[in-house]
């Protein structure tokens, strides 16, 4: 089973083209999304193996990890956002194939120690290419609301079908304290517009004091564990799974395990597909994730740490302890 289309991606120039039409045209032509289905899949030719490298990086620290393919509304969405910011700022935008996390891994810690010990741990490593550490820290009352994280780049050098000159393409791993992850989740469910520094300001100032008084207490306490994470990352057992999200009622409403990734990608481009064609494609969120299991365990375990927006209830828990410790 192939991951992708060859025909869809014969160029990185037609691939970008493909990108610049659905940036701009409202309505979606199915070529163009197939094209970007194509390139998705292309761009996971190493999802589970790039997993595994930095299990074994880390295998000596305290996190948790899971990888992530976006969504192709995200993609979309994500091209329209950079064109507006272009417009505003007067610079380049960034194209469809140098979009940095369609690939992408997020890694949680138990402690900010630990966050800064895994940075110098990746950052070691000749087998993994770094191209970009970025450190994010809003707190400074500008329409940022406080997230804050550690983006790291990595490089990764593939060849389009039939081509034999390789290029470098990034994958984006975020690297999240446990209480930091929290503020990331929870401001996500007060909707993309805040998160692009929209919605009231009684919601992004109380998201903004809440990442000043998790940033202190960081500081103040950076080796106390902020959870204890389940030894997940012990085991080679992975599986994709398909989340389908109705976004109304907060509801898993699919859930698929695959232990082939090229499978869970067919089936993940099968059900954008099948939305779209039903017209209610912002409905739902569907999306892929690679996680690893534990012993006879069920996917709940690991995804309701690394991806608790879609258990909205264990969330709720979660914040309450937050606001508890850090208030």
């Amino acid at each position: 089973m192939s991951l992708y289309n060859e025909n869809h991606i014969k160029s990185k120039k037609m691939i970008d083209k493909a990108g610049e039409r659905l940036r701009k045209e409202s309505i979606r032509d199915d070529v163009d999304v197939g094209i970007v289905q194509s390139f998705r899949g292309f761009r996971a030719t190493n999802f589970d193996k790039k997993l595994n490298e930095i299990i074994e990086a880390l295998k000596d620290r305290s996190f948790i990890v899971a990888g992530r393919l976006k969504r192709v509304d995200s993609i979309i969405r994500k091209l329209i956002r950079q064109s507006l910011k272009r417009n505003e700022k007067n610079s380049s935008t960034p194209t469809l194939v140098r979009m940095s996390d369609i690939v992408a891994y997020r890694i949680i810690t138990d402690t900010p120690l630990e966050q800064k010990e895994i940075i110098k741990d990746l950052s070691a490593l000749t087998k993994i290419k770094i191209d970009k550490l970025e450190y994010k820290d809003k707190d400074d009352g500008t329409k940022d609301i406080g997230y804050r994280a550690v983006h790291m780049i990595l490089k990764e050098s593939l060849s389009l079908p039939n081509q034999n000159l390789a290029t470098d393409y990034p994958i984006e791993v975020q690297i999240r304290t446990w209480y930091q992850h929290l503020w990331a989740t929870y401001s996500e469910s007060f909707g993309e517009q805040v998160k692009e520094g929209g919605g009231s300001r009684k919601v992004r100032e109380k998201l903004q004091d809440l990442s000043l008084r998790i940033k202190v207490f960081e500081q103040e306490n950076p080796i106390t564990p902020q959870l204890g994470f389940p030894e997940v990352n012990k085991t080679k057992n992975y599986a994709s799974g398909i989340i389908n999200f109705e976004i109304s009622s907060k509801n898993i409403i699919e859930e698929e395990r695959f232990f082939r990734h090229e499978e869970a990608i067919a089936y993940l481009n099968n059900i954008e597909y099948q939305l779209k064609q039903e017209g209610v494609s912002d409905l739902y969120e569907s999306v892929l994730l690679l996680y690893f299991l534990h012993e006879a365990s069920n996917s709940k375990s690991i995804l309701e740490y690394t991806h608790l927006k879609y258990f909205p209830e264990a969330l709720g828990c979660q914040i309450e302890q937050l606001l508890k410790i850090v208030w």
